[in-house]
């Protein structure tokens, strides 16, 4: 999958310049990953997953890029780093938030 990123240790790339990455990469750089430092992961055309960690919980969230929509949670790291996991594997990995008691929410972008 293709990837980009902000990080304080690993440097940035850019969204529109997105890399291909391995799951065992991108697990590296999501250990890595400290306040403010950003994670996104092209799932297909239309959907992005990003992280964003602060005060060492990490916000999760879906962007829909054609619907301008966007569903998210906030996770502790270890079901974050599973979310990616299930992600890379392709299965639903909004269904593992809800098996653990945690709601998305969704919002429509201006």
């Amino acid at each position: 999958m293709k990837i980009f990123y902000q990080s304080y240790l690993d440097g940035n790339v850019a969204a529109g310049a997105a890399v291909e990455r391995l799951l065992e990469e991108v697990l590296g750089l999501f250990t890595r990953m400290d306040e403010d430092d950003f994670l996104g992961i092209e799932l297909d055309g239309q959907h992005v997953l990003q992280f964003r960690c602060e005060e060492q919980l990490i916000y999760t969230e879906v962007l829909d890029t054609r619907s301008r929509t966007i569903e998210f949670c906030v996770l502790p790291r270890p079901l974050a780093e599973e979310v990616i996991r299930k992600a890379y594997s392709g299965d639903d990995f909004r269904k593992l938030p809800t098996e653990s008691l945690i709601e998305w929410q969704h919002e429509k972008l201006a």
